[in-house]
């Protein structure tokens, strides 16, 4: 699947907004869909911490096991990865000064060895670009808040 990019601007100081995305413990302040988190180990925060996110998806919720793979404090970047049902799902957070607050740009890759989960993918493209647009609406919410 082509990866899936979303954009916003934020009102809100680029450190924060970068802090806002990788503050696991708050997820569910910064992302509408999640329930809770659930530590999957002592380490709390950095690369490498890996966590079990229920979510809420339509009348039903579902767990995820992710991993913050990569964050860089002065590029304002972070990375998560979750392998679910044979696919690995990537997902790259990055924050950019924009006049006095940030621009967010969110950018979702599939990786599956299966021709036809591949074609869904592409399919749902739509679908997979309002779910980011939403998680990137609530995390301006929580920041200009």
């Amino acid at each position: 699947m082509k990866p899936v990019t979303v954009t916003a601007t934020i009102a809100a100081d680029p450190d924060r907004v970068y802090e806002a995305i990788i503050d696991i413990e708050h997820l569910p302040e910064t992302s509408p869909d999640t329930v809770s988190v659930e530590f999957l180990g002592e380490q709390r925060s950095g690369p490498g911490t890996r966590f079990r996110e229920t979510r809420s998806m339509g009348r039903k919720t579902q767990q995820f096991d992710l991993e913050l793979t990569e964050c860089d404090a002065a590029a304002r970047t972070a990375r998560f990865v979750t392998e679910h049902d044979g696919t690995i799902w990537d997902t790259r957070m990055d924050v950019a000064q924009d006049g006095s607050g940030s621009r967010v740009q969110f950018t979702m890759e599939a990786h599956t060895d299966s021709a036809m989960k591949s074609f869904v993918f592409g399919l749902m493209r739509g679908v997979f670009r309002k779910a980011m647009n939403k998680q990137v609406v609530a995390l301006k919410g929580y920041c200009e808040g």
